[in-house]
């Protein structure tokens, strides 16, 4: 018996919801205050918006189990890499 049954497209659904937020956000917060992005922070939505892609990827491909994997793994080194910048950065 299975206690906790999460579908397979959740989590490309929310890391999909989380990646384009971030980036919405952070480009009307910049407008509103009228700043300019930093390079780092350029790069930082640059790889959310590959999370976005890669979440994306996984969500409408989900029947092929490779390109489903390989989008997991994409989304994830995307992810990584995007803390790391995010901890330099601060």
């Amino acid at each position: 018996m299975r206690l906790l049954r999460i579908p397979s497209q959740l989590p490309f659904a929310l890391s999909l919801l989380l990646a384009v937020s971030s980036v919405v956000i952070a480009v009307l917060l910049s407008a509103y205050l009228q700043l300019a992005a930093c390079p780092l922070c350029i790069v930082q939505r640059v790889l959310y918006l590959i999370v976005a892609i890669a979440s994306t990827l996984g969500l409408y491909l989900q029947q092929r189990a490779l390109i489903r994997k390989l989008a997991s793994l994409l989304a994830t080194i995307s992810s990584a890499t995007g803390t790391v910048v995010t901890g330099y950065q601060i």
